[in-house]
């Protein structure tokens, strides 16, 4: 072709406003180069500009040129400017993803992988199912602790994955670990205790991760399938194997550019080097990346690739970008005071050329300048609020201060480590009106309507042997079904009253129901028309493709979930998270023909369990909506203004990862990541997240958080610390300010736009509550969600027993039986081991678990009781009582309520007898599952305060954690009721299953009078509340 030396206009004059460095990029074409490209210094525009350069100077075809970005929109971006310079010819020009790219030699040459023409990429749901088998298939140690199949499952398929992205083969990895084992033994006896035993302990580990991951490979190629990971490997080392592939692909690519080029991984990195290796040291690439903004990286190897580049070219001209067109200078000279605390650290292994390790060092350390001149004497404000509530008002004010100047929303982020941190804003932002739209791609199971419909196919599937009446309950309540509510509360009542099904009851005589109980009767109907819908649909559902049938489900003719959707207030996203669901509904059928709903709730139930996600689709209709985006989503993005919430210790620096599987330090080649230290990952996204504003960034972090009366306090971010200097903080009166605000809000009654409850629903709930009988467990629900509390204890919906419910069933009645054969004479059971682990297993049978818990239960109950028997053979006293119940016939217990009576009752698991003279008695409650610290019993750490409900953390220290609050229940039990004439000296949570050293833990606890009464004027206050229908609001 012959050189483009006609220049078009547009290319010309791109050119000619480049300045020095930039041009220095552009124009430098032969031989290897990589540029440092900091925030807003034009990277993409120097990468368009270079390509047209090279095709207005050299005698090759646009497609002679490969250039490699991360995303399909930077490609988008990239190639949108070239055509603007060059014209039509920038269409042929040769830009793509890795992975497009990848996808392309695989498909264009099949011969050289080896793959089944019938092979197609693994799906997220494979990816488990096959872990999932090796892993119960499979003889481990260390990765299948205590019987806990799936319990490394996650860290499994993350470090499989890091492995693959770093080029580590199976064999490759074998041969790190034996080196990694030679390591180990020639450090061994310089290593103290812990440290051997934790490296032991982490190379038993990896050597089990190789295993799977042979046998993961074996299973991909036997199901004829390839992982995502895999396509830029398996092009990798086809380029290595077959020479004639290769050298098709370098002569067609005579110049190959990569992007962000701090974020490639090795395979990526094998992939580019294969394309060049014919020039060799002397080869057209070009990189142009910035470490300082590499957060997508393995194990945070920010100037690994760098290193890798300088030491396979040597001769590699560094070109450092040093002027910054996007941000104002306060800005970059925040970035730069911040990054500044990262250290730089190479591999002893690593050969540079000379220079190359100061050349290296001066652009990592160079300091963007702005050519901006006005406006950024303030371009980083920070308000410190002293909770959150201030912090979420703060965005939203200064928000809407910028529309009402005339901002464009567009124009407008808020950026967030967490998507938990934006989660009270977005509901403040809507509140106020203010447009705006989630950058999240978030997870469709997090919906709460998409959950709904799911519950609904469960019900359709189950319709003619429902045995969970509450969950068919809670189905009949969706708003979107428009069913009679009243006709569904008296329903479950009756349901309750009979001991039937919701759905037996549904089938009874109208009449003969109205004439025992309150029965709104065209509802009934109504309830018995929409249960024979759900009958039909289930018949239709053998008979038509399933896609099809899902079609039908969600129209008109089914329940009429798509119209309802329609005219939903955010129907937009609503109807992106249907279609995403529907999308992958389809990709299944197209992998199997037969798919039917059973396949269907099996699929979304395991990705539920398992956290396997199904991403919303991301379609942005509008552009006039403020931002809400994680900072990894906003790399590569800018806007006029940026707010970056939630800056506090522990959250931005100084966290505590865990890693429960580290991979070997020989991943990486270049960098010790031994010596990184633990901030450097979180500073470097903090660098990101400084450099989005075009004109401003506020910061902000919230001194407390509040939660009812318990309170969190915390302390700024050591990176907002770091750049003091360039802050302006907001003043001090500013505060009371907002406070007004807030106050305002509180104090301004808030238009409902709740369902209202009707005087016929009020009766019927006055009608429940009237004989009410409070035990410990209502008590506790009520506290905890008001809403539970009336389906569980006052409309008592009949529900599936749990799983863990059966099995904590059987472990009672087993020991039961054992201490009430007791012989007190000689202190020991006449309950064998096996006896106690046979009469728990007759139990556990009468609970009715599907085969696979039922082994999976029984196992873990013999496990138990084997424990327990050991420990509690001898020494034995016999019980006072077992099984005691309290507030029966004979023994009510009453608490006055100054001339009202409340009805109280309980079960003891056990009663021990201290003293017989003076009648002083231990009351003993059995726990399954993991034991708990005293602490945790009385919600006394921070795991089990954030646990609590708002009411819940209102309460007195001593009766504030659900535990506590229920031993001393028991004791006001034992004082009120009538028929009991004990004392109450000590009680004990006895935890029957062994901690991981096989001991059985009990929690003493001595319950004093004041705690006693301290629950009395809870319960009277609950009571009073329950007795006045106020739930009725959580309903509403």
């Amino acid at each position: 072709m012959q050189k483009m030396m006609n220049q078009t206009a547009s290319f010309s004059s791109a050119f000619e406003m480049l300045n020095q460095q930039q041009k220095r990029a552009v124009t430098a074409i032969e031989g290897p180069v990589m540029v440092i490209a900091g925030p807003g210094t034009g990277k993409t525009h120097v990468l368009a500009c270079r390509i047209a350069h090279i095709l207005a100077t050299q005698e090759i075809e646009p497609r002679n040129i490969l250039a490699l970005t991360f995303t399909d929109a930077a490609a988008k971006n990239m190639r949108e400017r070239i055509v603007q310079m060059i014209g039509s010819a920038g269409y042929h020009v040769a830009i793509a993803t890795f992975h497009s790219f990848c996808s392309e030699v695989i498909s264009e040459h099949p011969e050289y992988f080896d793959l089944a023409r019938e092979s197609i990429p693994l799906s997220d749901l494979e990816r488990f199912s096959i872990f999932e088998e090796l892993l119960e298939n499979t003889q481990l140690d260390v990765l299948k602790p205590m019987s806990r199949t799936l319990y490394y499952l996650r860290e499994i398929q993350s470090s499989i994955s890091d492995l693959k992205r770093e080029g580590v083969s199976p064999d490759a990895f074998e041969a790190i670990l034996t080196s990694e084992t030679e390591v180990l033994e020639t450090d061994r006896e310089e290593l103290k205790k812990t440290e051997l035993k934790k490296r032991e302990k982490n190379l038993a580990k990896q050597k089990e991760l190789h295993t799977l991951y042979v046998k993961y490979q074996a299973a991909l190629l036997n199901n004829n399938r390839f992982d995502f990971d895999d396509m830029v490997s398996m092009v990798a080392d086809a380029f290595t194997r077959h020479t004639d592939l290769l050298a098709e692909y370098q002569e067609k690519l005579q110049y190959v550019l990569v992007d962000e080029y701090q974020d490639t991984n090795a395979s990526q990195n094998a992939v580019v080097d294969a394309l060049v290796s014919f020039w060799g040291e002397q080869a057209n690439i070009f990189v142009v990346g910035d470490p300082h903004q590499s957060i997508f990286r393995f194990q945070g190897a920010s100037v690994e690739n760098m290193l890798g580049f300088l030491e396979r070219y040597p001769a590699a001209q560094v070109i450092t970008l040093e002027t910054g067109y996007r941000c104002p200078q306060t800005l970059y000279d925040a970035a730069h005071v911040s990054i500044s605390h990262n250290s730089f650290v190479v591999d002893s292994k690593t050969a540079l050329a000379p220079n190359q390790d100061a050349t290296l060092q001066k652009a990592l350390s160079t300091r963007l300048i702005s050519p901006k001149s006005s406006g950024e004497e303030q371009a980083l404000r920070w308000y410190e609020a002293p909770n959150q509530v201030l912090e979420e008002q703060f965005v939203v004010e200064q928000i809407k201060e910028l529309l009402q100047e005339g901002v464009n929303p567009s124009q407008i982020a808020v950026l967030y480590k967490n998507h938990s941190d934006v989660a009270e804003l977005s509901a403040q932002l809507l509140a106020e009106d203010v447009p705006f739209e989630t950058d999240n791609s978030g997870n469709i199971f997090d919906d709460v309507y998409i959950t709904q419909l799911i519950q609904v196919i469960q019900t359709i599937n189950d319709i003619t042997a429902i045995e969970d009446s509450g969950a068919f309950f809670e189905v009949l309540l969706y708003e979107w079904l428009e069913l009679p509510r009243l006709a569904v509360l008296q329903t479950a009542r009756i349901a309750s009253k009979k001991r039937a099904s919701f759905i037996d009851v549904l089938e009874m005589d109208i009449d003969v129901l109205s004439a025992e109980f309150m029965l709104d009767i065209d509802g009934f109907v109504a309830l018995q028309g929409f249960k024979d819908k759900l009958e039909l649909l289930r018949a239709r559902a053998a008979n038509m493709q399933f896609h099809a049938w899902f079609e039908l489900l969600i129209s008109d003719e089914g329940l009429g979930f798509y119209s309802w959707l329609v005219k939903h207030a955010d129907k937009k996203e609503q109807l992106l998270t249907l279609n995403s669901l529907f999308t992958e509904v389809k990709k299944w059928i197209a992998k199997s023909r037969d798919f039917n709903i059973q396949d269907f709730l099996f699929a979304v139930i395991t990705m539920i369990e398992h956290g396997i996600i199904i991403k919303t689709q991301a379609l942005k209709t509008t552009t006039d909506r403020v931002t809400l985006c994680s900072v990894h989503k906003a790399k590569g993005q800018e806007w006029d203004y940026v707010f970056v919430l939630a800056l506090r210790d522990k959250k931005w620096g100084n966290t505590r990862k865990r890693n429960l599987l580290p991979l070997p330090q020989g991943i990486l080649k270049h960098v010790d990541s031994t010596k990184q230290q633990d901030d450097e990952e979180d500073r470097r996204l903090f660098y990101v997240a400084l450099t989005r504003a075009k004109l401003k960034t506020f910061l902000s972090y919230a001194a407390s958080e509040i939660d009812g009366k318990a309170v969190r306090t915390f302390i700024k971010s050591m990176f907002v610390s770091e750049v003091s200097d360039q802050l302006t903080s907001f003043p001090e009166t500013f505060t009371e300010k907002l406070s007004t605000v807030v106050e305002q809000k509180i104090n301004t009654p808030m238009v409902s736009s709740a369902r209202p409850i009707g005087d016929s629903e009020k009766d019927f709930y006055a009608s429940l509550v009237a004989d009410f009988v409070l035990s410990v467990t209502a008590l506790n629900t009520y506290l905890k969600d008001p809403k539970e509390f009336v389906f569980n204890s006052l409309l008592r919906v009949p529900r599936a027993k749990a799983p863990h419910m059966s099995y904590g069933t059987a472990m009672h009645a087993a020991l039961e039986k054992y201490y009430k054969d007791v012989d007190a004479t000689k202190g020991v059971s006449k309950i064998t081991v096996l006896d106690l682990q046979q009469i728990f297993t007759e139990h556990l049978k009468k609970e009715s678990l599907p085969d696979v818990d039922f082994d999976v239960w029984k196992g873990r109950g013999l496990e138990a009781l084997d424990a327990y028997h050991s420990q509690h053979s001898s020494n034995l006293a016999k019980p006072l009582f077992t099984e005691r119940f309290f507030g029966g016939t004979f023994g009510k217990a009453v608490l006055m309520d100054g001339s009202s009576q409340i009805f109280l009752s309980g079960r003891l698991d056990r009663i021990d007898i201290l003293d017989s003279v003076r009648k002083t008695v231990r009351l003993v409650d059995y726990k399954t599952g993991k034991s708990k610290s005293e602490n945790e019993i009385e919600a006394a750490t921070q795991v089990a305060l954030k646990n609590l409900s708002e009411r819940e953390q209102t309460l007195p220290e001593s009766i504030r954690g659900a535990y506590k609050r229920q031993l001393v229940f028991y004791v006001l039990l034992a004082q009120l009721d009538t028929s009991f004439p004990y004392t109450v000296q000590d009680t004990v949570f006895e935890f029957v299953e062994p901690t991981e050293s096989g001991k059985i833990v009990e929690r003493h606890f001595v319950i004093s009078q004041s705690e006693v009464e301290e629950l009395k004027s809870l319960i009277i206050t609950v009571m009073r509340e329950i007795r006045e229908l106020a739930f009725l609001t959580d309903l509403s």
